[in-house]
């Protein structure tokens, strides 16, 4: 019997280190992508020095979010459900992942003239990260995900609005903290005034909740 538990931890571990494996390649991939982008126009643009780059020149001529989401292979339908709910959340096309790799991902992505990419991961059927990528230079984000709860794992859920929504961030005060705020407050379109549509972002000990 202990043998038999032995070889069942073993095959459990290898089988989420390769998991874990291939989010990071593919992390790796989607900031390689961009920085590889931005390398090859700044070498075609170059005339001459220039002042530092900063980081608001990476959204300065920012255009109305179109996001292109999709999964990891073979994704569960606890993933599917919550992909569903997120192109909701984020007014995101869904793209059914299949055998596409994540290179050619993210130039389909620059051909249709995307503005982010995001991909989503599981373990074991629960939804664990989020990699948020900027197109075509970066930054490209990568978070872990905790305790999420569905729309359908509410037993009072509501409809999804598609307004433009109204976002509240808490305690993003830090740089480090500044620097994510931007990123994921231009997933968003600017709202009507109107908009009865919000959305809080709220940070504490360096975990985000979202509601």
């Amino acid at each position: 019997m202990d043998r038999k538990h032995t070889r069942l931890r073993r095959t459990y571990l290898h089988r989420r280190a390769l998991l874990l494996k291939e989010s990071q390649q593919e992390a790796s991939i989607l900031t390689k992508t961009t920085d590889a982008k931005q390398a090859e126009l700044t070498a075609q643009y170059d005339t001459g020095p220039k002042k530092p780059i900063e980081e608001e020149d990476e959204y300065q001529q920012q255009r109305e979010p179109h996001i292109l989401l999709t999964t990891s292979r073979e994704p569960s339908s606890r993933l599917q459900a919550f992909a569903s709910e997120c192109s909701l959340l984020f007014n995101a096309h869904k793209l059914n992942r299949g055998k596409t790799q994540i290179k050619e991902l993210v130039n389909a992505a620059n051909e249709a003239s995307a503005t982010h990419v995001i991909l989503l991961h599981e373990t074991r059927g629960t939804p664990d990260t989020i990699i948020i990528s900027h197109l075509p230079f970066g930054p490209t984000i990568h978070l872990s995900l905790h305790n999420v709860v569905l729309r359908h794992d509410i037993e009072q859920k509501q409809t999804v609005s598609t307004a433009a929504p109204h976002l509240l961030f808490q305690d993003f005060e830090s740089k480090l903290g500044k620097r994510i705020q931007k990123i994921l407050s231009h997933l968003f379109p600017v709202p009507k005034e109107k908009s009865q549509r919000v959305m809080t972002f709220a940070n504490r000990d360096d975990f985000i909740s979202f509601r």
